[in-house]
């Protein structure tokens, strides 16, 4: 690995993104199964939990590609 501080800031990123999957998914249990569209009272936090987890999938994409290295 030719970075390894970069390696070390993108793990703390997402060690924070997996918190706050976790934290949105105990706070608002079934939240991952209502469609982040629409106007129902959970649309914002659905839309937080799927940017939540889209953020994380580029990390991780990240790190992987930082490891290959």
């Amino acid at each position: 690995m030719k970075d390894p501080e970069r390696h070390k800031f993108l793990s703390e990123q997402a060690r924070i993104y997996r918190k706050l999957i976790d934290t949105l998914e105990e706070t608002h249990p079934g939240l991952g199964d209502l469609s982040p569209e629409g106007n129902h009272p959970l649309a914002f936090q659905s839309r937080q939990l799927l940017n939540y987890r889209q953020s994380l999938k580029t990390v991780l994409d990240f790190i992987a590609a930082l490891e290959d290295e």
